[in-house]
């Protein structure tokens, strides 16, 4: 019998992407942070006790929660995480990240807010969607794993961050389902 992964997900606003995620897998992230805080399986479902951490002391524990042996079978995703991971943790851990733009065909919307920048060019773009791909120690250089594109019929910005986060859920779970559903 196969171990079962360990999921750790890390979101800096919402969490409503991870939420919907975990809805439709029908399975729960082992462990999720936010900016500033830890929640375990239960605290997260429960929305109740969760650890205080800074982003300096999350870093910490990734270094040094899990030994050689359990530590192939954890797998970390980045749901809006707006903290850069250093390269010992990227180095470490399998951690795959979403983004919210084609940076295969598009590679200047790497980065932050690509959203925003897609629409301020909107003609630029023929095609758009979102991507997940392995994080590295440099900022969404790491190899695709999943993507989702549409052709751009994008009429309104708020159009755009809609159709963008529709693609970021679809790569994510078709990406979610083959590495967690054991």
């Amino acid at each position: 019998m196969k171990d079962e992964p360990i999921w750790i997900a890390l979101f800096s606003q919402t969490g409503t992407e991870l939420r919907e995620l975990e809805n439709y897998l029908g399975i729960s992230p082992t462990i999720v942070m936010s900016n500033s805080k830890i929640y375990d399986k239960t605290s997260w479902n429960n929305k109740s006790s969760f650890w205080k951490k800074s982003h300096n002391e999350i870093v910490y524990w990734l270094l040094n929660a899990y030994d050689e042996k359990t530590l192939s079978r954890v797998i970390i995703t980045l749901h809006g995480y707006l903290r850069i991971l250093p390269p010992e943790v990227c180095n470490k851990y399998k951690i795959y990240n979403g983004h919210p733009a084609l940076i295969n065909l598009y590679p200047e919307l790497k980065g932050k807010d690509p959203q925003i920048r897609t629409w301020q060019n909107n003609s630029k773009y023929p095609i758009i969607g979102s991507i997940v791909h392995r994080v590295v120690a440099e900022v969404d250089a790491g190899e695709i794993v999943s993507s989702v594109a549409y052709t751009n019929r994008i009429e309104s910005e708020n159009e755009m961050f809609t159709q963008l986060r529709i693609s970021s859920f679809h790569a994510w779970k078709w990406f979610l389902r083959n590495k967690l559903c054991v």
